[in-house]
């Protein structure tokens, strides 16, 4: 049996979805499933990927069986969308098995500027994915302008919910 039917056999219990845009034809979507039709790419590589209608790559997500996870100290999503540097990251979010969580108290989530590469908003959130804290840079010097600290419970039931 030669490696490529062994790959051929592994990939067949998976399946995966490709969306394209009526007019164009450009494809703006492709979702890969696990046997059970959960979210789910075989290889690692992001199992659901979106494009804007001009084939920008505008999103990745990390899946592990239906859950956002990624290995690692890798964002399980990343999102894209300046237009002026397409390629680079204007937002990024870590997970660990469902779960918006990234270890070392750094923050599972950043809102960047793609121009400066400066990360303007993070949160952190403790292995639960409750809300600990935010912080707030200065967009031209990256300096920190806000350093959140705990919210009280309601708020910490809001933010989980508003996700």
């Amino acid at each position: 049996m030669s490696e490529n039917s062994g790959f051929k056999e592994v990939f067949s219990e998976y399946r995966v979805v490709v969306g394209f845009h009526e007019d164009s034809g450009v494809r703006i979507s492709e979702v890969w499933f696990d046997a059970e039709g959960r979210e789910h790419h075989p290889a690692g590589e992001p199992a659901i990927r979106q494009w804007d209608f001009q084939g920008r790559l505008e999103c990745e997500q990390y899946f592990r069986h239906g859950l956002e996870h990624r290995d690692g100290d890798h964002p399980a999503e990343i999102w894209y969308g300046s237009p002026k540097f397409p390629t680079q990251p204007t937002s990024k979010r870590w997970y660990k098995e469902g779960v918006q969580y990234r270890a070392a108290d750094l923050p599972s989530e950043m809102t960047i500027d793609p121009d400066t590469g400066i990360s303007l908003f993070e949160i952190t959130t403790d292995a639960n994915g409750n809300y600990v804290k935010d912080l707030y840079r200065n967009p031209v010097s990256g300096e920190v302008i806000k350093d959140g600290h705990p919210k009280p419970r309601s708020s910490q039931a809001a933010f989980r919910h508003s996700k």
